[in-house]
């Protein structure tokens, strides 16, 4: 999807070269950018303009980011900025989230992940800015409304076909209560208590509109998680094969990318490194897929795991079967433990079941109950499988008493 130019891509780092790959990475995807090794000069630019999105670095020597980000909001709050800066700078970047900036990522940053991040951010600043948007609320009116009725309907008839009735209940508790398509419902009954009809416009103050539109945007994310698990029922989906040294390096890289969100609550994440052992075995997977289930699984054990903790990747191998292993010390009550271990491997992998009451704003996740539904079909793709455990506690002792264990297998390739 390549952009309309309408809305320019700003980047700003004193890394000439790293700002080179990424002004290469956008502009190939069809994106308008403007790049600036000088903040000073980005600045000026900045201020005279406003129809952008911006990535950052932190540590300049002509002006550091924290500056430049600081005058622009100041300028202009509405701004979608995002750092890209080291995981050193996680506690200055939490800082500045607090303040008002969009998003972080740690450098390298992975080609993939900027294109997409690029396209939501600005999905976001054109929402923002109220671009075309008497049609662009209807058609998201439009849009939605028949993605949701077509799967809701398949859900509801596969439901009855398999005597499940509970998992209707857990469909309307998980739209009604959560994020996104809840929050719409409660948003527009307030806009329509405190708006004013002025000529042919309806004023609204910014703040609802601006919780409307993330509203959305979490609605949207959640149909497309939806349709995503309905395609993975149906469908299957493409595989290449690698080796498990290769798996291993892409869980490393994963968890590096997810640093800054360990660091922010004192976690830290170790990956095994004994694959080296069985150089040659290898498995067929798709790569998009298999990183969402370690995007999921690892997010999943920040979550809910207790500050100061720590989260372990392991691996186990043997003549036909691949063991990927997460352990974490869980952030939850007794109840919420014996929820768990009640529902271990049965209704858990469900749509819309939870096995916590809190919402976790940090992770941009949607705390609807669909993250181990879109792992657990995913698994079953790939002729794989999935199990939860909750074990005794011999590695971290003194921070808790039990581990979560989340465990997924691959058949090796013969």
């Amino acid at each position: 999807m390549k952009n309309s130019g309408s809305t320019t891509v700003v980047l700003v780092d004193d890394d000439e070269i790293l700002l080179g790959i990424m002004y290469d990475i956008l502009s190939v995807s069809g994106f308008t950018i403007k790049s600036f090794s000088d903040p000073h000069l980005a600045l000026n630019y900045l201020k005279t303009h406003k129809n952008y999105i911006l990535f950052t670095d932190l540590n300049m020597p002509e002006m550091e980011g924290d500056e430049l980000i600081r005058k622009v909001l100041k300028a202009f709050p509405e701004a979608i900025i995002t750092i890209i800066s080291s995981s050193q700078d996680a506690e200055r970047a939490v800082e500045l989230i607090n303040e008002g900036i969009y998003d972080y990522l740690v450098k390298p940053v992975n080609p993939k992940t900027l294109l997409s991040h690029t396209r939501r951010a600005i999905e976001i600043h054109e929402f923002r800015q109220n671009k075309n948007l008497d049609s662009a609320l209807k058609k998201i009116e439009i849009d939605n409304e028949i993605k949701w009725n077509v799967w809701k309907d398949n859900i509801v008839r596969n439901s009855l076909n398999r005597d499940r009735i509970d998992i209707i209940g857990n469909l309307n508790s998980g739209l009604v209560q959560g994020s996104g398509i809840g929050s719409i419902v409660s948003i527009t009954t307030l806009i329509k208590a405190t708006s004013e009809l002025k000529d042919d416009h309806f004023i609204i103050h910014k703040d609802i509109m601006n919780l409307l539109f993330e509203s959305s945007e979490i609605a949207s994310r959640t149909i497309n998680v939806l349709n995503e698990i309905e395609h993975l029922t149906k469908d299957e989906i493409e595989k290449k094969t690698f080796l498990i040294t290769e798996i291993g390096e892409l869980i490393q890289f994963q968890a590096d990318h997810y640093s800054f969100i360990a660091t922010s609550r004192n976690q830290k994440i170790h990956v095994a490194k004994n694959l080296s052992l069985n150089a040659r075995a290898s498995v067929e997977l798709n790569l998009e897929y298999f990183l969402k289930v370690v995007d999921e699984l690892l997010i999943n054990a920040l979550k809910f795991s207790l500050e100061n903790s720590n989260i372990y990747v392991l691996f186990e191998i043997d003549d036909s079967v691949m063991k990927i292993i997460f352990l974490n010390s869980p952030e939850l009550n007794k109840e919420e433990i014996q929820k768990l271990q009640t529902n271990i491997n049965s209704t858990l992998f469900d749509p819309f079941i939870r096995f916590s009451n809190l919402s976790y704003s940090r992770y941009r996740t949607l705390d609807l109950g669909l993250g181990l539904t879109i792992v657990d079909k995913i698994m079953k793709n790939h002729k794989g499988n999935i199990h939860i455990g909750v074990i005794k506690n011999y590695l971290d002792s003194g921070i808790s008493e039990n581990l979560i264990s989340v465990t997924i297998e691959f058949q090796l390739k013969k």
